[in-house]
């Protein structure tokens, strides 16, 4: 472990526990109980729950819609703050397993959904025992008896020996354990125990099986279509995020259908689709957290009424030519549109390849629904034509005719725009930009230069560290503009003394978010900067510049031996600067004993307050913070 202690703060994983229960075809009238003269039917019960103890086994507690803290060393100072730092490693309280039904289980572990900074899970090395058995995370599986539980599970996070500096300040949250449960072979029948095969459904075969009766059917891995599967009944599809189904088109013909966790890349064959939704009668149709790739017609087709249709948090992309993503034709018995009142949420989605080499006829074909009807917001449109977009490639259609559409103008204020470009394309796609609208650096290892724009608030994302952005000759103007940065190299061209060449000058707000600045860099007008990497050469006077506004640094690393120090409060013509820093790291030597220098005696500033607010920080310098001994106000806490 380096010398220096490289805090990082992952001061909670919350654990968002829910189960997923899956009733098979025990019984078809499936009732609580039934009493004849002589006799008891006792319909079978599929209870699965998850519990956990803080004391080593002793008690148990409810877990589900928990969240589970990390367990310090029992020696540990009350209220301490969970930090990580390389070489420790932290558990979670023991979890078990428990089948509170009369029905035998088979239960399977998936994690999913996180939030924050993804690239902090490359650091930390899990560890899942069962009984005092080490197992794969992904593994993590068993069988229970009715009213039985599992063995004790531990799950422990080590962060690696070798972590960097560069996992200092990230965190992550929101981490959810799912547990899927199905039936398993054991009670007998007249014929014997194999009645309740396959409730996991985890082939083509099983599939079909199981959409003649419906039901909540869970899905898991790769499912090969061979023909068309019909559900002729309700139905509710759930994947684990990896399932995934190939091949043949689906047909739902039940009144309610929810599908949810399915990377779809079927009807791939002529002009099939993905899914058709074709019968009278649809009253309840919810599609999220899915995936839909080539179909070589729509991805979701609907033709007839409905009552109300959810499409929710899905990504579609083609890279072949399609035909359309979505066709939502609303309908009524007398095949007119426009009559009924069905309600229409079109929300958190995201649309790459918006062109007619990838959707032939439009992106999104929506008619039938009354416009106040429709809510149709926070999607995003990315790729190759995002920024053009026109009605060719969005119709949504107000009732009777295709006439009658929300107009581009209404999309474009309610929705995000992604824009792809290239090293090439950028200074275009940034005019053809509009105000809010994201550019995507699809070039991930090619030098990218941002160039002059004004009035508008664009975000431009990378890849990652390997996206290089280089700071040109002359200063980037950006009047009227807020620029918002992420998941790039910013690298300077300049070191030593300050230049403002290498400058974003005259914008309105700078924010910079997992960003690595590889050189010197200066800030005019304030700008906010988070999980940010700053590297200092030996020849840099300071790393980064702020001469004018309000600067926040949270969760940033500055390393390197910089000739003086790493920050520099230059105020220039009297103008007042306020930094604000939280859970900083400043690693590496300073010529002047102090990691940030206020050089308050600069032009006419002697009657200007500067402030420096340190919270959480670090630094291997002398000093934290120094000034030239004028009008500055700092807080170290």
């Amino acid at each position: 472990m380096k010398s220096t202690k490289k805090s990082l703060l992952l001061s909670m994983l919350s654990l968002v526990l829910c189960f997923v229960m899956l009733i098979g075809t025990t019984f078809a009238w499936f009732t609580d109980s039934v009493t004849s003269g002589v006799n008891k039917i006792q319909a079978g019960n599929l209870d699965v729950a998850l519990e956990m103890s803080t004391d080593n086994g002793t008690t148990w507690t409810n877990a589900e819609g928990q969240v589970l803290n990390f367990v310090k060393a029992a020696s540990a100072p009350e209220n301490e703050q969970i930090l990580w730092e390389p070489g420790c490693t932290y558990m979670l309280p023991q979890l078990r397993v428990v089948n509170k039904g009369n029905l035998a289980l088979k239960y399977q572990f998936a994690i999913n959904g996180v939030d924050g900074n993804a690239k902090l899970l490359e650091a930390i090395e899990w560890t899942v025992k069962v009984g005092g058995n080490e197992v794969a995370l992904d593994k993590l599986s068993g069988n229970l008896l009715a009213n039985t539980n599992s063995e004790n599970i531990v799950i422990s996070g080590h962060m690696k020996e070798e972590a960097g500096n560069e996992y200092q300040g990230l965190s992550i949250e929101g981490i959810g354990i799912t547990i899927f449960a199905t039936q398993m072979t054991s009670e007998y029948d007249s014929f014997g125990n194999t009645y309740d095969e396959g409730a996991m459904i985890e082939s083509f075969e099983e599939l079909k099986a199981a959409a003649q009766n419906g039901g909540v059917l869970v899905l898991k891995g790769n499912i090969a279509a061979t023909e068309n599967i019909t559900f002729a009944k309700n139905v509710k599809l759930v994947g684990d995020g990896d399932t995934r189904i190939t091949g043949k088109p689906l047909y739902f013909k039940g009144d309610s259908v929810e599908i949810s966790g399915i990377n779809f890349n079927n009807g791939t064959v002529g002009s099939e689709s993905c899914m058709y939704f074709t019968e009278e009668g649809l009253k309840n149709l919810v599609i999220e957290n899915c995936t839909f790739s080539n179909a070589k017609w729509d991805a979701i087709q609907l033709t007839k009424a409905a009552e109300s249709v959810t499409i929710k948090n899905n990504s579609f992309k083609n890279t072949a030519k399609g035909y359309r993503y979505i066709h939502l034709e609303i309908r009524d018995a007398n095949d007119s549109y426009g009559t009924t009142n069905a309600i229409l949420n079109i929300t958190g989605n995201t649309f790459t390849n918006l062109t007619a080499a990838y959707c032939e006829d439009s992106a999104i074909t929506i008619a039938g629904f009354k416009m106040n009807n429709i809510t149709f917001k926070d999607n995003t449109f990315a790729g190759v034509g995002a920024d053009t977009i026109n009605t060719d490639m969005v119709w949504i259609c107000n009732g009777t005719t295709f006439s009658e559409l929300m107009s581009v103008g209404t999309i474009k204020a309610n929705n995000h725009f992604a824009v792809e470009a290239t090293p090439t394309t950028l200074s275009t796609a940034i005019s053809n930009a509009s105000n809010g609208d994201t550019v995507v650096l699809s070039a991930s290892t090619t030098d990218y230069t941002i160039p002059t724009y004004s009035n508008k608030e664009l975000t431009i994302v990378g890849s990652g560290e390997d996206t290089v952005v280089s700071m040109p000759a002359s200063a980037t103007t950006l009047s009227g503009s807020k620029l918002n940065l992420e998941n790039v190299t910013v690298k300077s061209q300049h070191s030593g003394q300050m230049p403002y060449t290498q400058a974003i000058q005259h914008a309105n707000g700078q924010s910079y978010k997992n960003v690595v600045f590889d050189g010197l860099f200066v800030i005019q007008n304030g700008a906010t900067f988070e999980n940010c990497t700053f590297k200092a050469s030996t020849t840099d006077e300071y790393t980064l510049w702020l001469y004018s506004g309000n600067m926040v640094l949270k969760n940033c690393v500055f390393e390197g031996s910089g000739t003086k120090g790493f920050v520099k409060l230059y105020g220039e013509s009297g103008n007042a600067i306020n930094a604000d820093l939280e859970n900083c790291v400043f690693n590496g030597s300073c010529a002047k004993n102090a990691a940030i220098y206020v050089s308050n005696n600069n032009n006419n500033a002697n009657n200007v307050v500067y402030s420096v607010n340190a919270k959480n920080c670090m630094t291997t310098c002398t000093n934290l913070v120094m000034d030239s001994g004028k009008t500055s106000t700092i807080t170290i806490s």
